[in-house]
């Protein structure tokens, strides 16, 4: 039995208010997952038992129960590793979805003070393979890269992320430079559009860390990368002196937005 001192609890507090057409998207999963694959898997079993059968009959060839045995027991034994796998990853998605959702909600409210929003910017590595920046933040202060990192809280004790300004430590855990390397990557993919989009090079972007519901340790001000909960970030952005006219904001918002559709009729 796992002790109470490694129990973990949820770090958002407050469920994050539905989206546009997340009750649609419940009700398609439902259909898919729990109405239609199951009647699916039940039809190619039989399908398969009856082929099964016909080549036996035709070919009058030997049953061999224990061969069967074997070869079941290994698929089933591989198919538990691959569950349980699946599981503790979905466990994982569905903990960065809560906190991107809460977030991306959250800082709705910079709009109030001028800023355009962005969700889940889509960007191809050379390989063609995909990866997505969480959050653009754009407006009189410049342009805020902001990366969500959803993490359990313990259930007992303080929960602290510890900020050196060029790594991160969770809950007392090893210090991590990869944080802070993978939100500077999201800002060279933002630079990179944008100059490639609009020919400009004198583009202000910050950065930003997100760890929803923990206690940040170790202060941003004056390092490239803040590391913030997203409560704090509102309150930060006013300090930033003006970088960006209501035009360049404009600009680069209709820029990076068109970059999102671009590549969503793209997939």
């Amino acid at each position: 039995m796992a002790s109470s001192t490694s129990a973990k609890k949820d770090p958002i507090l407050l469920d994050p208010l539905p989206n546009p057409g997340e009750s649609l998207e419940r009700q398609r999963d439902d259909i898919l997952y729990e109405r239609m694959m199951p009647w699916l898997v039940v039809m190619v079993m039989v399908v398969a038992f009856v082929i099964h059968e016909w080549i036996a009959y035709l070919f009058h060839s030997p049953r061999s129960p224990v061969l069967s045995l074997i070869v079941a027991a290994t698929v089933i034994a591989i198919g538990i590793w691959k569950i349980t796998k699946a599981i503790a990853d979905l466990r994982n998605v569905k903990l960065g979805l809560r906190g991107e959702k809460a977030v991306g909600q959250f800082i709705e409210v910079v709009r109030a003070a001028g800023y355009f929003v962005l969700h889940d910017l889509i960007d191809r590595r050379s390989d063609g393979s995909e990866y997505n920046v969480d959050h653009v933040l754009i407006g009189p202060g410049g342009i805020f890269v902001l990366e969500t990192k959803t993490r359990s809280k313990p259930a007992r004790g303080d929960a602290i992320v510890r900020y050196d300004g060029d790594r991160v430590s969770v809950d007392g855990g090893p210090w991590d430079e990869e944080p802070v390397r993978q939100v500077k990557a999201a800002v060279s993919t933002v630079r990179r559009i944008l100059e490639e989009t609009t020919g400009r090079a004198d583009i202000p972007i910050r950065p930003v860390l997100l760890f929803p519901g923990w206690f940040i340790e170790g202060t941003s001000s004056g390092k490239l990368v803040w590391v913030l909960e997203p409560k704090a970030l509102p309150k930060w952005l006013p300090y930033e002196p003006t970088k960006l006219s209501l035009e360049d904001a404009a600009l680069f918002h209709h820029r990076l937005s068109s970059h999102i559709r671009q590549n969503r009729k793209q997939k």
